[in-house]
C-alpha cells in the first residue's frame, strides 16, 4: 500500500514489495524454504 501511495518510492519500496511478496506467498503455502536452510523444525510432532 505504502508503494502503491507513494509514500515509499524507489530501491527500498521494490524490495519492501518482494519482502511483502514473499511473506504473503509462505503464509499461503505454509512453507518457509529459510526453515530449511537454516535446519529448523517447529512442528512439534514426533
Amino acid at each position: 500500500m505504502l508503494y502503491i501511495t507513494k509514500t515509499i518510492e524507489g530501491t527500498a519500496g521494490i524490495v519492501l514489495l518482494v519482502v511483502g511478496g514473499v511473506f504473503l506467498l509462505t503464509s499461503i503455502v505454509s512453507f518457509c524454504p529459510l526453515y530449511t536452510i537454516l535446519g529448523l523444525n517447529s512442528n512439534s510432532k514426533k
